[in-house]
C-alpha cells in the first residue's frame, strides 16, 4: 500500500482505534508482509511504537510492539 495510492480519508472514517491482534512468534516463525502504518501503545514502562504489518500469506493484520532495540533498527 505505497502513499501514493492511499486514500486517508477512508482509512481515518474506518479506524476504530484498536490494534491488530499482536504477533507473538514462536521460534522459526516468520512475518512477511507490508508495513501498513505505525501506532503508539502503553505499557506499565511507557510508551512504545507499533508496526502494523499486512501478512503477505493470509493478507491480516498483525501489530508487532517494537519493544527492543533490534526491532526498532
Amino acid at each position: 500500500m505505497g502513499s501514493q495510492n492511499r486514500d486517508l480519508r477512508s482509512e481515518l472514517q474506518n479506524f476504530d482505534g484498536t490494534f491488530p491482534e499482536s504477533w507473538k512468534p514462536d521460534i522459526g516463525d516468520i512475518l512477511v508482509g507490508t508495513l501498513v502504518r505505525y501506532d503508539s501503545g502503553y505499557t506499565d514502562y511507557g510508551e512504545y511504537l507499533i508496526a502494523v504489518i499486512q501478512d503477505d500469506e493470509t493478507g491480516e493484520k498483525r501489530s508487532v510492539w517494537l519493544l527492543h532495540e533490534v526491532l526498532r533498527s
